[in-house]
């Protein structure tokens, strides 16, 4: 495909578009809904108290903000005037159209992760796989149709890491064109190494940007930043101490590839200073202090190993049952290394630092939401493994058997709420909520089963736009327009990768 890209963010924004549903199913979701409100009627972060929102809390001089980072309001902001703007031109509901169109942010941003997956993999058969993996078969899908940060996680994680790798690609190419005596052009590189050009001819400018991209990350939650040093050890790049050399030379190089870092992370470091200056901002608006950020009073006080072992295998939250592909990733991971070194070694460090930093947080397991909310960030990146996938029937048939697993197991979570599960069964208590996280029959995917039986599942929003007030024209169009592009881009890859058979 001549841009999977673009192909890729369409076909999986309207399918993402078309799964929302009639609410944000998240307090976190309605606070900042209401953050932004307040930046587009009052021009102001302050929010009114509320009691039954505790994730609104008191700051400097008696006002009372969002325990959140602003990125996300901040964003919202054009797509909640665009709404509103709509209700006021055709008299509808303006409250209510503006939350729709609010809810396009973690669509959109669910796609464009997919997107960065595709900048990364390319546009081949295999690739379509390992996409069909990280966009239908796991958490990412229900989380494009949710109001958390997570998908927007994601996609800021996925293009930051997607900027890096390729520019290493560049560079590494150019190094064995020079090797083999070729011309020093670098036309065909995916990104590339004449622009922005720093020490030793290298580009700096897609690490500077991959800066920017995971900026606004933190700005949306601070807590990407523990994936920083993994970043960080990636800029190394192929790293000189898994070579066998002598140790006198394997030290040398190890500290020429070093100092050889050392611009790129500076380069990095600049694209994200904005963006922490601002965080450092909005604390102090806050609470009259940079650092102190709004979640007083919590803390790491789960036992890690329970944490982690939630994370990876309970019924109510663990990564390789609502994600079952991962398993696969995680049985191809070393084979994977021996073609990408530093994106292997990327997701290993990622990977051992979300865990013990989630698996120790009090609530590691994201609270009333739809499995492992935390880990959603890492799911794009996590399916690269399948790009190693051996030859053989029964290889493909092994990918194929777990991304239908996977998609039969989100199918539930999009078409129901799983909040009213919570609110019957946990009742607030934190015994119940283990309850829900360790128990097959209490768990979210259960109770989701449980409400599809019941023939309780929830209307999707772009088919109920009457409910909002708009016309007929808007009803039936918006449904229609959205169809016509997923069926439109899907056909242009099944033409590109399956007639033609690409060759991965």
């Amino acid at each position: 495909m001549k841009s999977p890209r673009r192909a890729v963010f369409v076909l999986f924004g309207c399918l993402y578009l078309l799964s929302l549903g009639g609410g944000f199913y998240s307090s976190d979701g309605e606070v900042m809904f209401k953050t932004t409100t307040a930046l587009v009627e009052r021009h102001s972060l302050a929010l009114a108290a509320d009691p039954g929102l505790p994730q609104i809390i008191q700051g400097k001089n008696n006002l009372y903000y969002s325990k959140y980072d602003p990125g996300l309001p901040l964003i919202g902001v054009p797509f909640y005037a665009a709404g509103d703007w709509i209700a006021q031109i055709n008299h509808a509901h303006r409250t209510r159209l503006a939350a729709i169109f609010y809810l396009m942010i973690p669509a959109l941003s669910a796609a464009g992760s997919l997107a960065g997956l595709a900048a990364l993999i390319g546009g081949n058969r295999r690739a379509m796989a390992i996409l069909l993996a990280a966009g239908l078969a796991s958490p990412l899908w229900v989380y494009g149709r949710t109001l958390f940060a997570e998908a927007a996680l994601a996609c800021a994680l996925t293009w930051a890491v997607a900027a890096i790798s390729l520019q290493l690609s560049a560079v590494s190419q150019s190094e064995n064109a020079n090797r083999r005596g070729a011309a020093s052009s670098t036309q065909n590189l995916p990104l590339s190494n004449r622009v922005g050009e720093g020490v030793g001819g290298e580009a700096i400018f897609p690490v500077f940007a991959a800066g920017i991209i995971f900026g606004i990350g933190m700005l949306i939650r601070v807590s990407l930043v523990i994936y920083l040093p993994a970043l960080v050890w990636m800029m190394i790049g192929p790293h000189p101490w898994h070579k066998k050399q002598d140790p006198e030379c394997r030290g040398a190089a190890c500290r020429a590839q070093f100092f050889h870092a050392l611009p790129q992370w500076a380069a990095f470091a600049a694209g994200m200073l904005p963006f922490v200056l601002i965080l450092g901002w909005h604390n102090g608006l806050r609470f009259g202090n940079p650092f102190e950020f709004g979640y007083a009073g919590e803390g790491f006080t789960t036992p890690p190993w329970k944490g982690i072992a939630g994370l990876l295998i309970s019924p109510g939250k663990g990564i390789f049952i609502y994600a079952p592909p991962l398993i696969l990733s995680a049985i191809l991971w070393p084979r994977f290394r021996k073609t990408a070194p530093a994106l292997a070694d990327f997701l290993a460090l990622a990977w051992i630092t979300a865990l013990l930093f989630y698996g120790s947080w009090w609530a590691w397991d994201g609270g009333w939401c739809w499995g492992p909310r935390f880990l959603v960030p890492l799911i794009p990146l996590s399916t690269l493994p399948l790009l190693a996938l051996p030859p053989g029937r029964c290889w493909r048939l092994l990918l194929a058997g777990l991304i239908l697993a996977g998609i039969v197991v989100q199918f539930p979570g999009v078409i129901t709420d799983v909040i009213p599960h919570y609110a019957e069964t946990a009742a607030g208590q934190a015994a119940d909520i283990n309850q829900i996280n360790f128990t097959i029959s209490d768990s979210p995917l259960a109770g989701a089963i449980r409400r599809l039986w019941h023939g309780q599942p929830e209307p999707l929003a772009v088919f109920h736009l009457h409910d909002t007030g708009l016309p007929l024209t808007w009803t039936a169009g918006v449904p229609a327009v959205l169809i016509a592009g997923a069926l439109i881009v899907l056909w242009s890859i099944i033409k590109d990768v399956i007639i033609r058979r690409d060759k991965p």
